[in-house]
């Protein structure tokens, strides 16, 4: 982990973590075989870089941050209840869920997955930004750490 990373804030950690998602993602690619369920990303083109989180509630050709196309089992807890489903884009700002379980905009829940040559999963805390008849995009809003 970088000074930066290890002294900044909660953005400064995000991004350190981002970048190893990314990292991860290179070195996955440069493989020959996927693990079964393991991310499906095309690396070369993956932007998560940065050090801002920031709201996804733009239209999609005027979003801050391209979405890349993917396949991540997540696993996400609301008060309430708890569910799995898949992370079918991802960004630097948030992720898409594909789900058929309805959720209301404002909505926060705690989010984990994991990603491949990562030691330990990740987990953000993601607020509902929007919602289709697919799923719902969800905005980062604070990484947490895992113990």
């Amino acid at each position: 982990m970088s000074k930066a990373s290890e002294n900044g804030g909660p953005q400064d950690r995000m991004a350190a973590a981002l970048e190893r998602i990314a990292a991860a993602v290179e070195r996955m690619a440069e493989s020959s075989g996927y693990p079964p369920g393991a991310m499906l990303l095309k690396a070369s083109s993956l932007e998560l870089l940065g050090n801002e989180v920031d709201s996804d509630t733009q239209a999609p050709d005027k979003r801050r941050h391209p979405r890349k196309p993917c396949s991540i089992v997540v696993d996400y807890a609301t008060q309430d209840r708890a569910f799995r489903d898949y992370i079918r884009d991802i960004s630097k700002g948030g992720v898409f869920i594909e789900t058929k379980n309805f959720f209301s905009l404002g909505q926060e829940f705690i989010m984990t997955f994991s990603v491949p040559n990562h030691d330990r999963p990740l987990k953000f805390i993601g607020e509902v930004v929007r919602t289709d008849d697919r799923g719902v995009g969800v905005r980062f809003k604070k990484k947490v750490d895992v113990e």
